[in-house]
């Protein structure tokens, strides 16, 4: 065994030789992992191990050899290592960080100077042309400065301005300018270059004049009014008007108003946009005639109206009087009570009273006739 400093580690050596020329050699016992047990080590040969350690001190290593084929069983072997087996030093020499070589001192550089520029669209104030002007404010210049300021529209150079920068702010217009978005962007000696924000140019066109409020908007289809009496019967017993209305505006109302001959307004009715709808007016005076306009609700202007006019009439329960007793030229069995009939049943009268007559002699009565008015107007 030997002690050494290996790359500033130091390193044991520990070596076992096979003392048979002839026969190979197996460890069987060993009291260090370096030398396994079951090492073959060939005839006549050396076997070497190393470890590392971390200073001087004491070890031992013994083993135990097999001969197999003379069935020969070694006494057990030592070797051991001290601190004297430690010559010198195996320290690390002392790691030092390079010296930077000295630097020339340098004057300070004077950074440049970042200006500030803004864009501003000019109000319209020129009648009857659609162009406009935007003016581009630049500050922070250093005096003296050479400058030059672009306008850009997109990627697109419109116009550009230069001069000399004074104290104080510059400025630049650019002139007859189409409706559009635009950008700003300054250069400038002694200077970082700056880049304004987006400003929208509108066009200055005159504009079309409003649209009356009061006037109305055509309406979206034509309005149609029908106005027709109805008839009395057991269902209807007041004068009434039916006033049909077509082609209306889904999205609008509408009211329906009914006018004496005088064109005053006597009643009226509310409908919503429909394709079709049929508004009735009931309990009128009659002998009378009866007009209908259409107009937009509430209380808008006339999209209808109806030209002629509607006549109604009374709904009576007339009374029909029989001949006065006696009958002339009738004998006293033939003579009848006055029977006066009215109201819805009054033709079941008359038709008896009419078999009486024949019987009597054949005297006839007539119904009453009832009349009817019927109008219809396209509106």
């Amino acid at each position: 065994m030997s002690a050494a400093c290996v790359d500033n580690t130091w390193t044991i050596t520990w070596k076992i030789t096979n003392s048979e020329r002839y026969k190979s050699e197996t460890i069987i016992k060993s009291n260090q992992a370096i030398v396994p047990v079951g090492t073959k080590i060939g005839a006549a040969e050396t076997f070497v191990a190393t470890e590392t350690v971390e200073g001087p001190t004491y070890k031992t290593l013994t083993v135990v050899g097999h001969w197999p084929k003379g069935k020969v069983t070694d006494k057990p072997r030592s070797a051991t290592i001290t601190p004297n087996d430690f010559r010198g030093t195996c320290a690390q020499p002392p790691v030092y960080p390079p010296v930077d070589p000295p630097v020339d001192p340098q004057p300070p550089v004077t950074p440049p100077v970042t200006p500030e520029i803004a864009l501003s669209a000019q109000p319209c104030v020129y009648a009857g042309t659609s162009t406009t002007d935007v003016t581009a404010s630049v500050s922070g210049l250093p005096n003296g400065a050479s400058y030059t300021i672009r306008l850009f529209s997109g990627p697109t150079v419109v116009d550009s301005a230069t001069g000399t920068a004074g104290p104080g702010t510059v400025t630049a217009t650019f002139t007859g300018l189409a409706p559009g978005d635009y950008r700003a962007e300054v250069e400038a000696t002694g200077s970082s270059s700056a880049t304004s924000s987006t400003v929208t140019a509108v066009d200055c066109a005159p504009q079309a004049p409003p649209i009356d409020p009061e006037e109305p908007l055509p309406p979206v289809s034509t309005p149609r009014l029908v106005i027709t009496p109805v008839d009395c019967s057991s269902d209807v017993t007041t004068p009434t008007v039916s006033v049909s209305v077509t082609g209306l505006d889904a999205a609008e109302e509408y009211e329906v108003v009914l006018l004496d001959e005088a064109g005053a307004s006597v009643a009226s009715q509310v409908v919503t946009g429909v394709s079709n709808d049929e508004v009735i007016f009931q309990g009128l005076e009659a002998p009378a005639s009866y007009a209908a306009v259409l107009q937009l609700q509430p209380g808008g202007s006339v999209v209808g109206e109806t030209v002629d006019l509607a006549n109604v009439v009374p709904c009576i329960a007339e009374t029909v009087t029989l001949p006065t007793l006696p009958l002339p030229e009738a004998t006293p069995s033939q003579q009848l009570p006055t029977l006066p009939v009215t109201g819805p049943g009054e033709f079941a009268a008359l038709a008896a009273f009419a078999a009486l007559l024949l019987t009597a002699g054949g005297f006839v009565v007539t119904t009453r006739l009832r009349r009817r008015a019927a109008l219809a107007q396209d509106a």
